[in-house]
């Protein structure tokens, strides 16, 4: 899941850099970044909150020792945006998921992390949901999410438990319902990354998905790209292999 900074939607901010993150949630008020150097406009998550931990790792600041106002669940966060008498002061912490569902009323900033020369947002367009730059590596505020199954021995004690994280992980081509699933709640199942990385907020490595779903993940999120084509049994693929309904590299 990508996670986002966010401002009401009257805001004129469109985008923010690691640096400046790292003295606004680091040191608030103190840290003098204009328009966000006001604590009580800043709405943050809770400390054990996925969006803080992940936040956390890339801008530097521990996630118990972030200036702001927490919230305990994202719906507030919103609320607080969108109840915003002064737009320009107010920033928050989201789930891409989220803050797609809210983008009448809020704004996803582009962010720059450290290192990078320019910021991007989490999709090749501010108004597009195929999630292309995180896929690619260019947005990098995302963590991975685990599927976990009890097993007996060396085999799952249920069958249909390790069915169901394969399909959220895109390993079955049987099961599409799942990856609609992810893909329409702002999640991006592991065969539509081209990136990796071992922990969060850690290196980005390239990642080859063992049965590549890019293709058809942007089907249903937006239009597939220029290099994606339709397949089927009667049209075959040039190369690559047909997976749900689309040429994958293999």
């Amino acid at each position: 899941m990508a996670y986002v900074f966010a401002v009401p939607v009257a805001s004129d901010q469109k985008a923010i850099t690691a640096e400046e993150a790292f003295f606004v949630f680091g040191y608030g008020e103190a840290g003098e970044v204009t328009p966000w150097d006001d604590e009580s406009h800043m709405f943050i998550r809770t400390a054990t909150k996925d969006v803080r931990i992940v936040l956390s790792k890339l801008i530097a600041v521990d996630a118990p020792l972030w200036k702001g106002v927490p919230r305990d669940g994202s719906a507030q966060v919103v609320g607080d945006l969108t109840s915003s008498l002064q737009p320009n002061l107010g920033i928050g912490i989201l789930d891409v998921g989220v803050a797609e569902a809210s983008a009448s009323d809020i704004t996803t900033l582009a962010f720059q992390a450290f290192e990078q020369r320019k910021a991007y947002f989490p999709n090749a367009r501010h108004d597009s949901r195929d999630k292309r730059n995180v896929r690619d590596g260019h947005y990098v505020p995302w963590g991975r999410a685990a599927f976990m199954y009890r097993l007996t021995g060396s085999a799952p004690a249920k069958p249909q438990a390790k069915r169901i994280a394969d399909a959220l992980s895109g390993k079955e081509d049987s099961v599409q319902s799942a990856i609609e699933a992810v893909a329409t709640g702002g999640g991006v199942p592991f065969c539509a990354m081209q990136v990796s990385r071992a922990g969060e907020g850690g290196d980005l490595s390239l990642y080859d998905a063992p049965e590549p779903c890019g293709c058809y993940y942007e089907s249903v999120v937006a239009t597939p790209s220029a290099g994606c084509v339709a397949c089927s049994a009667e049209t075959p693929c040039a190369s690559g292999a047909c997976r749900r309904g689309y040429c994958e590299a293999r």
